[in-house]
């Protein structure tokens, strides 16, 4: 066996009789590591895209939310609340109350979500974090502050730097819904303090205020959309979800982070695991380049190969050189490509080379390099040499050992 590795070898990086053989190896080397590079990366960029909206949304999402399975809004007995607390792994629960309202600023009016947060919200989550523009700052004397998200602000012109701009919010309750149409809605008027950019289906949508000028403006005193749960570092996630379900009983639904985003995580990993099988496909197509390049070659060995059968090497072992020279060939673009891919890598990351047009939260793609992402890849490339190979590793094992040169 290790004779069939030295042949392989000595075929690979001699020169051959014909120089044209060893245009194609390289194209074929070439062609390789290209494939194997633009994968590695394009993987990279899936990746870093997704840690980096997974980091937009943990400071918007808490780290295991409750909500009500049926309706939209619900009450919590001291029972419950008590039997929360007590759970081992919170750290803090937090209360939340959501609903769709119009917004009207100026002459302005936009369709948007209000959302309520009790005081410690920001403690729980990372919110604050976010806001770009003013301050979060809902506790102000006198008038009821609110933080908006930067794209519905701007449809609405807010000024968060006036102290004498106002907002007014309309809101359907429960008694107007059962009225005639035309009844008035209740409305509330509230001073925008800051802007906050997450992404954009949040931008464009929500306005974020104090729970209890929520509850009021829906007259929904006590009640609640979601607990908004922070958990303690270092207690196992799933075993602490699972006490909450006991505590709240089948007619609550407990999400961690991931299943807050599930749908939207979930089509970005579809889209990633599509990029990646059609370039693939494109690397694929670089066999055939390999297959020509293998045929010719073992042609030009036709009578070295013959006397290795004489000197009494088998059918498959003379096989397994041709494979081999295969597997050596695809191994040697899969390092290139490799060693390519971590040097724009590594420039991405330091020098951010490929910049990200008008974006609050990133000036560069995001990228991040996988140890999976690589091992696939190189399956991926060996693979492809491998098979690139097998037709001339069968020619090359009917070569009969009686050949002689003229």
């Amino acid at each position: 066996m290790r004779i069939v590795f030295k042949i392989a070898g000595r075929y690979l990086f001699s020169r051959s009789t014909t120089h044209l053989i060893n245009i194609i190896t390289g194209l074929s080397v070439a062609g390789l590591a290209t494939g194997a590079c633009v994968l590695i990366l394009v993987m990279s960029v899936f990746n870093g895209l997704e840690s980096t909206i997974l980091d937009f949304f943990n400071k918007f999402n808490p780290d295991v939310k409750v909500e009500v399975a049926e309706g939209k809004t619900f009450d919590m007995g001291e029972d419950m609340w008590t039997q929360l607390e007590d759970i081992e792994g919170i750290e803090g629960i937090a209360t939340s109350l959501e609903e769709i309202v119009l917004f009207e600023h100026d002459g302005r009016r936009e369709i948007g979500r209000i959302k309520g947060v009790s005081e410690n919200f920001h403690q729980l989550t990372q919110f604050d974090s976010t806001v770009i523009e003013g301050e979060y700052n809902l506790s102000l004397s006198g008038v009821t502050g609110v933080v908006a998200g930067v794209s519905i602000g701007s449809q609405l012109g807010l000024n968060v730097l006036d102290p004498l701009s106002r907002l007014r919010v309309y809101a359907l309750t429960p008694e107007s819904t059962r009225q005639k149409i035309g009844s008035s809605f209740n409305t509330m008027s509230v001073q925008p303090t800051g802007l906050f950019s997450i992404q954009q289906e949040y931008d464009r949508e929500y306005i974020f205020a104090p729970l209890a000028a929520v509850q009021n403006l829906l007259d929904q005193k006590n009640r609640y959309s979601a607990l908004e749960i922070k958990l303690t570092p270092g207690y196992r996630e799933s075993r602490v979800i699972s006490k909450i379900e006991e505590v709240m009983g089948t007619k609550f639904t407990v999400s961690n982070r991931y299943e807050q985003e599930e749908e939207f995580l979930r089509l970005m990993r579809i889209e990633k695991w599509l990029a990646f099988l059609m370039l693939s496909f494109a690397s694929l197509l670089v066999a055939f380049n390999m297959v020509g390049a293998l045929w010719l070659i073992v042609l030009d060995k036709r009578q070295d190969l013959s006397i290795l059968k004489c000197m009494g090497m088998t059918h498959k072992g003379v096989q397994g050189i041709i494979l081999t020279l295969g597997g050596y060939i695809a191994a040697l673009g899969l390092g290139i490509g490799i060693i390519l891919a971590g040097i724009l890598y590594y420039l991405q990351t330091t020098y951010s080379l490929v910049g990200v047009p008008e974006s609050f939260a990133v000036n560069a793609y995001p990228v991040e390099m996988r140890g999976f992402d690589i091992l696939l890849t190189s399956i991926i490339i060996i693979g492809i040499g491998l098979l690139a190979a097998w037709p001339a590793a069968l020619r090359a094992k009917k070569i009969p050992s009686y050949l002689i040169s003229e």
